[in-house]
Parts: structure tokens; C-alpha cells; sequence
């Protein structure tokens, strides 16, 4: 050997999950999921609902229903 080391690099690129489900059994750090119209990011790994407690970060949130009021 030439005396390198190997390196492992990992880069937070969120990966969007699609809506938010207790049956997938946990998320991942950097994980994105669509919640209550809202979408959210993991800051760690998780198997909370997003908005109950640190492990998740509201990214977007969900917008007006559309529906007019006259």
C-alpha cells in the first residue's frame, strides 16, 4: 500500500419519502416527507411524526386550502 487511507464521504442530500407512514418504521437523517400538506426534513434518525418533537424540521408549509370566501 502507498499508505492512503480510505475515506467514506457522505453528503446530506435529502431524499424525499413520499407522505409521511408509522409503518415504514423509522426514517433516516436528511429523509423528507410530506406531513399534514406540510413537508419536513429528519435532522437525525427517526421514528417520530414530524412536529412532535426535534427529530424533524418543517421545511415547507402547507399552503392556503384555495377556497374563496364572498
Amino acid at each position: 500500500t502507498t499508505g492512503e487511507k480510505s475515506v467514506t464521504l457522505k453528503l446530506p442530500i435529502p431524499i424525499y419519502r413520499e407522505i409521511w407512514k408509522d409503518s415504514v418504521g423509522g426514517y433516516e437523517a436528511h429523509d423528507t416527507v410530506t406531513f399534514g400538506g406540510s413537508l419536513w426534513i429528519a435532522l437525525q434518525d427517526t421514528k417520530s411524526k414530524p412536529g412532535t418533537d426535534g427529530t424533524w424540521k418543517l421545511a415547507v408549509k402547507h399552503g392556503r386550502d384555495g377556497r374563496d370566501k364572498t
